[in-house]
């Protein structure tokens, strides 16, 4: 998977593959028999698509494993090419804005920031010599540890305010 789970699977004699063990390559042996039933996803509803565009073919896998798949698909990313200029002000001196806040400069010094926690994968730190950064490269997924950052980021934003900057 792209994930980096392993499926098992084995092609059926009609030419589907079916799926015969889960990410850790066990069979589900839950005392009843494994409900298997033939579902079709086609994203028809959302995408305009007729019934030759299908984007999916029809697969035999449980309920569970295809929940599972939807899910991790689901966590995809979407494209906005919109800038998102807006600042909350959520405690003294602390902002909260998106990487374009962080890109635009006038935008900074109106709310005289002085420092900023850049904990975007790829996002650059572009006014070094003007803003002080604590920066901690992380990737915008559910089970990403934020946690971990969170004493760091307090300090950071403390030392910040107390000697009247805003973050």
């Amino acid at each position: 998977m792209e994930d980096g789970t392993v499926v098992k699977e084995k092609r059926s004699s009609g030419g589907d593959f079916v799926c015969t063990g889960d990410e850790r390559g066990q069979t589900d042996n839950s005392g009843s028999e494994k409900e298997v039933q033939e579902l079709e996803v086609t994203f028809k509803k959302e995408s305009g698509l007729d019934d030759s565009q299908k984007a999916y073919s029809t697969s035999h896998i449980s309920n569970r494993q295809m929940k599972n798949r939807l899910y991790r698909q689901a966590l995809g990313y979407i494209v906005d090419l919109k800038p998102d200029l807006q600042m909350a002000n959520v405690a003294k001196g602390i902002y909260l804005g998106s990487q374009d806040v962080a890109h635009d400069y006038d935008i900074l010094m109106a709310h005289n920031v002085t420092h900023i926690i850049n904990c975007a994968t790829g996002v650059e730190n572009i006014f070094l010599g003007a803003i002080k950064y604590l920066t901690f490269d992380v990737l915008d997924l559910p089970w990403s540890n934020m946690e971990q950052y969170f004493d760091k980021c307090h300090e950071f934003m403390k030392n910040a305010v107390e000697n009247g900057g805003n973050v």
